[in-house]
C-alpha cells in the first residue's frame, strides 16, 4: 500500500474515531504510522515514535531500545533519589510522569502528522491525548520494556492503577521497584 492510501485512510481514521474508544483504534494508528515511517522516514527519523510502535505490536520490547536509554537512566537517577532522600514529589520524579503521561511521544506523533499531511486532533486536545494515552497503556501493560543495564531491570505500565513502574536489578534502598502514578 503506498504511503498516500495510508495517509488518506488515518485521515478518514482518526476524524471517524474521535475520539477513540477502544484499545484497538490505539494500535491501529501505531501500525500504520510505522508503515509511513518505514515508507517516508529516514531510518534514524522519529525514534521515540519508532520506539512506540514497535512496542505496541510485541508482548516484550527487549531489543532497540537505545530510543530510550538517556531517558531510562535520568528516570533511573531521579528514582533513586527519591527514594534514597524521600524528598520526591507526590507523583514521582517529573521524568517518570513525563515517560508515563507520554508527553515527549505527542510531540513526536504531531510532528509526524503534520508532516505528512495528516488531521492533528489527537494531540492538538488534551482530553483527545488523554483518552489515546488511557487507551495505549493498556496496550502496554503486560508488555514489559527489558532492559539489560547495571541498574534497570525493565519498566512496565499499569494502567488498572494508573501507574508505571521500573524495576531494578539491585534495590535502591532495599526496594526492588518505583511506582509512579500518571
Amino acid at each position: 500500500m503506498s504511503g498516500i492510501e495510508i495517509t488518506d485512510k488515518l485521515n478518514r481514521f482518526l476524524t471517524r474515531h474521535d475520539p477513540m474508544t477502544e484499545e484497538c483504534h490505539a494500535v491501529y494508528l501505531m501500525v500504520e504510522l510505522r508503515k509511513l515511517l518505514d515508507q517516508h522516514a529516514p531510518p534514524k527519523a522519529y525514534p521515540l515514535l519508532r520506539f512506540y510502535c514497535d512496542w505496541t505490536v510485541h508482548c516484550q520490547k527487549d531489543r532497540n531500545i537505545a530510543e530510550i536509554e538517556a531517558t531510562v537512566k535520568a528516570m533511573y537517577a531521579a528514582a533513586a533519589h527519591d527514594i534514597t532522600t524521600g524528598k520526591g514529589a507526590p507523583n514521582g520524579p517529573k521524568e517518570m510522569v513525563e515517560f508515563a503521561s507520554m508527553s515527549d511521544l505527542r510531540g513526536a506523533i504531531g510532528k509526524f502528522l503534520q508532516a505528512e499531511h495528516i488531521v492533528t486532533t489527537i494531540v492538538d486536545n488534551n482530553t483527545r491525548w488523554e483518552r489515546f494515552v488511557a487507551l495505549l497503556t493498556e496496550v502496554l501493560a503486560h508488555q514489559p520494556v527489558v532492559i539489560d543495564s547495571d541498574t534497570v531491570k525493565g519498566i512496565q505500565f499499569s494502567p488498572r492503577n494508573r501507574s508505571f513502574v521500573m524495576s531494578f536489578n539491585r534495590p535502591v534502598a532495599g526496594r526492588s521497584s518505583y511506582r509512579t502514578r500518571r
